[in-house]
């Protein structure tokens, strides 16, 4: 679904008359990344819908809400302390961009709320009236981007200005010349590229729709049907697959679609409530379904090896009996053979020719030993014949059952169906169950350890906990972090992320914003002044058998920490 630069553009003029003056009362965070403004005008409850998710970045009025995280993640937390209460008092495009800017006053303070609907760079930024960042939703560091940092603390600033042109404010001559400066003969793929990277607000799928059975050279036809995109009609398009379910919503109608895929609606937030809602709904339940056969598949596979290898296992079986044989007729020649001996040629008793064998003998071994080496080999592979014969029923059942599932799971259309699909399997020890993304602590192995950044930029840790604490300095830091701690004062570790080769380039005021978390943090977060202490993670050392979060250090510096730092 495209939810491009003139989708932005209709929904903002139809959800604005409504919206305008409406008091915030509370804002809500799932984990998907999605926030919802529930807001209150003219004896309306109403749903302001804000998603930054990679794939379904988007803004719109809904009639549903969305399932909150557990625990409020900071961000939201954020967004409540500012947010509340305060009046939205504009919502705006830039430009042609799909960035919206919404100015909310909070009792004279004004706050303004940046959504920036870009795939994977998409995100959702809270600053202050002078574009000060009091909260962002997908922190972006230097290490991210050298070019736009967006961190708590610093100057929000618009993406990097590609200098693409206004389509609108483009006369004629100008858009002729541009396009024949492109070079192209036909409307290939290069071409919309190319025309997309001159003009602002063209997402692949308009181009091609303005350029649908023209040339390049059909300039004035183009120019003209660009124009008409300036002002379109309230309302919008509902595109559906051919078993009519909805695949998106556009303000256009799309002459490169078929006429039996689009159906003509009368608000476009409700449209792309539904539309959205579906795709979703259908996005989650194909990836539950390709991330069960994945599974299943792994484990149909290692049930077929693991029968594969027992039938091979049970074939070797009548090598027991000949190397049983082997060392009754190397100890019937014991005589014959000296310590040393790589081999020995002896009468084969059990051939009815009565032919020679030849016996690969130890050399490291004595004559009797080697005999008692070729009972040991009988004995072993005879019990795992006896095992594998074991393994073989139950390999055949859990491959019955899996594959089983794997038809079910082809045929399930609902996603609850798919979940109790998986949930029956890893009952049955037929998966291993994994534990859910928001359980795994964040890529910490589920220990609480926050992550924040300076306002230079410089990656910031602190546990909140001592065990936590122990993880972070002992298994996560690296030796040229600078670790924090309040001097002589249970609390939180602090390191800031370093190398070797800047962890002598850190700036000050990082090293204070760090001193500020360890206080903060501390039992003495109260205080007026709060010393901490800070080195290098090198010189911070655990003794044996202390209790978690204890910890010795040398090489330290003190910072005072003033307690008008921790407010």
């Amino acid at each position: 679904m495209t939810y491009d630069s003139l989708v932005l553009r209709h929904t903002i003029k139809e959800l604005s008359p409504c919206i305008l003056g409406a008091l915030v009362q509370k804002a809500r965070q799932s984990e998907s990344s999605e926030a919802l403004l529930e807001m209150r005008s003219r004896g309306e409850d109403l749903r302001l819908l804000l998603s930054w998710n990679a794939t379904f970045a988007r803004m719109y009025l809904t009639a549903s809400g969305i399932k909150a995280a557990p625990k409020a993640p900071d961000f939201c937390m954020i967004l409540r302390k500012y947010l509340t209460g305060s009046i939205l008092t504009e919502v705006r495009q830039i430009g042609l961009e799909r960035i919206v800017r919404l100015s909310f006053d909070s009792g004279g303070a004004v706050y303004q709320l940046w959504l920036e609907i870009m795939g994977r760079h998409s995100n959702l930024t809270l600053t202050d009236s002078e574009g000060l960042i009091l909260g962002v939703a997908k922190p972006v560091g230097r290490k991210v981007s050298a070019v736009r940092q967006l961190l708590i603390g610093m100057t929000y600033t618009l993406p990097p200005n590609t200098e693409r042109r206004d389509p609108f404010r483009t006369d004629p001559e100008t858009f002729a010349g541009l396009i024949r400066d492109i070079g192209a003969e036909e409307c290939s793929p290069a071409f919309i590229k190319a025309f997309t990277g001159l003009f602002e607000g063209f997402s692949p799928q308009l181009a091609a729709e303005v350029w649908l059975g023209l040339t390049p050279g059909d300039t004035e036809q183009a120019y003209e049907r660009i124009r008409s995109l300036e002002e379109l009609p309230a309302g919008c398009w509902l595109q559906t697959e051919p078993d009519g379910k909805a695949a998106g919503a556009y303000p256009l109608y799309l002459r490169s679609l078929p006429e039996a895929s689009q159906k003509p609606r009368d608000s476009i937030n409700e449209t792309l409530d539904t539309a959205y809602r579906s795709l979703i709904s259908r996005h989650l339940r194909e990836t539950a379904r390709k991330e069960l056969l994945v599974r299943t598949d792994k484990s149909i596979a290692f049930n077929e090896g693991l029968i594969k290898s027992c039938r091979e296992t049970l074939a070797k079986l009548p090598m027991a009996d000949r190397y049983r044989e082997l060392g009754d007729l190397l100890f019937g020649s014991l005589h014959a053979v000296k310590k040393g001996d790589p081999f020995c040629e002896v009468t084969d008793y059990y051939d009815p020719e009565l032919k020679t064998v030849r016996i690969d003998l130890d050399t490291r071994l004595a004559p009797a030993e080697n005999a008692e080496r070729y009972y040991k080999r009988a004995k072993r592979v005879k019990a795992a014949a006896e095992q594998a014969e074991e393994r073989i029923p139950p390999a055949e059942e859990r491959l019955r059952q899996l594959r089983e599932a794997r038809e079910q799971t082809l045929a399930e259309d609902r996603l609850q169906g798919l979940r109790d699909i998986k949930n029956r399997l890893q009952e049955a020890g037929l998966l291993k169950e994994i534990k859910a993304a928001e359980e795994e602590g964040s890529g910490f192995d589920g220990y609480r350890i926050r992550r924040t950044w300076s306002p230079e930029g410089w990656e910031i840790l602190y546990g909140e906990s001592a065990d936590a604490n122990d993880y972070l300095t002992t298994r996560l830091a690296r030796p040229n972090d600078i670790w924090f701690h309040g001097r002589q004062i249970t609390g939180s570790h602090v390191i800031i992320r370093t190398t070797a080769k800047t962890c002598n380039q850190v700036p000050y005021g990082s090293i204070l914003y760090a001193a500020g978390i360890a206080a903060a943090n501390s039992q003495a977060k109260h205080s007026s002044l709060v010393p901490v202490d800070y080195t290098f993670r090198k010189y911070v050392r655990k003794p044996k058998g202390s209790p978690p979060g204890f910890v010795i250090y040398r090489n330290e510096k003190t910072i005072d920490v003033k307690n008008k730092r921790l407010q």
